[in-house]
C-alpha cells in the first residue's frame, strides 16, 4: 500500500490544478475508497492478532465493539483473554485512526 500511495502522490502532483486531481473525480474517489478498505482490513487483522490493541487505537476499538456486539447477539462468548490490560502498544497509538483520516 505504501508504494501505491507514493506513486499516486506523484501522479497527483503532476495533475494538480486539473480535474483529474479533484477528489470528486471518479478515479480519485475509487482510489481513496480502495485505500479506505485496505485500512479497515489491516485494522481488523491487527485486532485478530492482538485483541488488546483496541486500547491503543480508536478505530480498532470501534471494530472491536462491533465484533463483540455481534458475538453477543449470536450468543457466542468473546475470545478468552481479550480484555487483558496492556502496558504498551505493538503498533503506533491511533495509527489506524490517523490512516482513516479521523
Amino acid at each position: 500500500m505504501l508504494a501505491d500511495v507514493t506513486i499516486w502522490e506523484g501522479q497527483m502532483r503532476d495533475a494538480a490544478g486539473t480535474a483529474a486531481a479533484d477528489p470528486r473525480y471518479p478515479d480519485v474517489k475509487a482510489k481513496l475508497q480502495e485505500w479506505n478498505g485496505d485500512v479497515e482490513v489491516m485494522a481488523t487483522l491487527q485486532l485478530a492478532i492482538e485483541p488488546s490493541s483496541a486500547c491503543c487505537d480508536a478505530f480498532i476499538s470501534a471494530i472491536c465493539r462491533a465484533v463483540y456486539k455481534r458475538l453477543k447477539t449470536d450468543d457466542v462468548a468473546p475470545v478468552a483473554g481479550s480484555a487483558l490490560p496492556i502496558h504498551y502498544c505493538e503498533s503506533f497509538p491511533n495509527i489506524f485512526e490517523s490512516m482513516k483520516g479521523k
